[in-house]
């Protein structure tokens, strides 16, 4: 077989249309002049649009409480950041607002650093300005400006961790108290007993845990809080509105079947499976470094898969992948997480001289095989109809190329070892990758220069 011609370069030219300008070519010429404010009514439009559009997809923000401070505080340096940080995600999904998009991106970030440098003591302290910089991150992403996504990152990060809100869950033994280590960089949040405003604050730290996560998956070392300081619930479902209906939600790392809602959210489900990038990255750095334990803890993982599988499964039929950008990107991070797992079983069985025809290393490698083909279906029934929704009403945003990737690199190997049936695949999961990112971007250049033993 000749594979120059059965795998050839697979590179693909996007339309313009397809993908937001490289942020090079985004960025405005000369002396950038900055607005004072955006009209009241343009606000309040693109306000509208984002709870009606965007907020299912970013479940962060109450919709009450949110009001409520644009009403009680309208001048704060906090509620401004917030205000245009939501404002700038409308526009995203509002043709008509569209072009507005700069003035609240310039705004919000200068409200932003308005609240790091005012005196006011609630100017840190308050929830608003970590979902500001959440938003902003999201917002980055889906234009593939990668670095300033991680400079806000970053912010929201060191913010979260001072506010405590990984431990926000965590009770005394035996006395039912709330149970936080206290340090010299705490900022204290305003103490509440709602359960609407406790459910906000839990989200922006699993948002934020969502979005470190994936950040992490580009450098291979996990940097969200570790599972044995992670002491918050999971989300819960349903809108934060009056309808909501709080119900009793487990850790991550104690989710079973009998201790987990029936209807558990999209939202939920994408925390979850970040928490099992984060044991398998870990997984993958400790047989890197030749650690000991390296199958107990495979199986391990392998039964934490299994486990979750049938928790999320509610969230995989063929109706709510259809219908859910945030459900399909659950699924898909989830197989690839999978196809990860398998793939360092494969590399420490070669680091560690077990034969290819080996039962356990065949074994591997159809699971593996079978996963990626699991992709490769799932995208071709129906990429056509949520591809442009990764970018809009998603989480990921241009992370979904991770699972692409993988996929294709699975599937080639095979082509190389052989077997030309997956070529087709190959071609459709590349055509597909192309709409996610310009074709000298990340995940392009990994499935171009690995075979076998290139960087994930």
């Amino acid at each position: 077989m000749n594979l120059d011609l059965d795998v050839p370069a697979l590179t693909f030219a996007l339309p313009p249309t397809e993908l937001p300008p490289r942020p090079e070519e985004d960025a405005p010429p000369g002396v950038v002049s900055f607005p004072s404010s955006l009209p009241a009514e343009h606000l309040a439009q693109l306000h509208d649009v984002f709870f009606q559009e965007f907020s299912p997809a970013l479940p962060v923000i109450a919709k009450a409480g949110f009001y409520r401070r644009l009403a009680e505080f309208p001048d704060s340096p906090s509620t401004r950041s917030i205000s245009y940080s939501v404002a700038l995600l409308g526009t995203v999904v509002s043709e008509q607002h569209r072009h507005r998009w700069k003035s609240c991106y310039t705004l919000a970030r200068q409200y932003v650093d308005e609240c790091e440098q005012d005196d006011a003591p609630d100017s840190l302290a308050s929830i608003s300005l970590l979902q500001a910089l959440i938003c902003l991150t999201r917002f980055d992403l889906g234009r593939r400006n990668c670095a300033r996504a991680h400079i806000n990152l970053g912010r929201a990060a060191r913010l979260a961790s001072m506010m405590q809100l990984e431990q926000m869950d965590h009770v005394q033994p035996g006395t039912g108290l709330s149970h936080r280590v206290s340090s010299a960089l705490q900022i204290k949040l305003q103490a509440t007993h709602d359960l609407v405003d406790l459910e906000e604050r839990r989200r922006c730290f699993w948002g934020l845990y969502i979005l470190e996560g994936y950040a992490s998956i580009h450098s291979g070392t996990f940097s969200a809080p570790s599972h044995t300081n992670l002491f918050a619930f999971l989300p819960c479902p349903g809108a934060l509105d009056d309808t909501f209906n709080p119900q009793p939600m487990p850790y991550v790392d104690g989710v079973q079947e009998n201790n987990t809602p029936d209807t558990i959210s999209p939202f939920a489900g994408l925390s979850i499976v970040v928490w099992i990038i984060g044991q398998v990255l870990k997984h993958a750095s400790r047989a890197k470094l030749g650690e000991p334990g390296f199958r107990d803890c495979h199986y391990a993982l392998v039964k934490t898969i299994q486990v979750n599988s049938a928790v999320l499964k509610p969230l995989f039929s063929l109706r709510t992948l259809y219908s859910d950008a945030v459900a399909l990107d659950v699924y898909l991070s989830f197989q690839a997480v999978t196809m990860l797992l398998y793939q360092t079983s494969l590399r420490q069985g070669e680091q560690q001289g077990i034969a290819s025809d080996n039962i356990l290393v065949s074994d591997t490698k159809k699971a593996l095989r079978a996963t990626a083909l699991r992709v490769a279906s799932t995208v071709k029934s129906m990429w056509s109809m949520q591809k442009k929704n990764f970018d809009n009403l998603s989480l990921s945003g241009p992370f979904v190329a991770w699972p692409l990737s993988l996929a294709i690199q699975v599937l080639r190997q095979d082509v190389l070892e052989g077997d030309d049936d997956y070529v087709e695949h190959i071609h459709m999961l590349h055509r597909s990758l192309g709409d996610v990112e310009y074709t000298d971007g990340l995940w392009h250049r990994q499935v171009e220069g690995s075979y076998r033993d290139g960087p994930i």
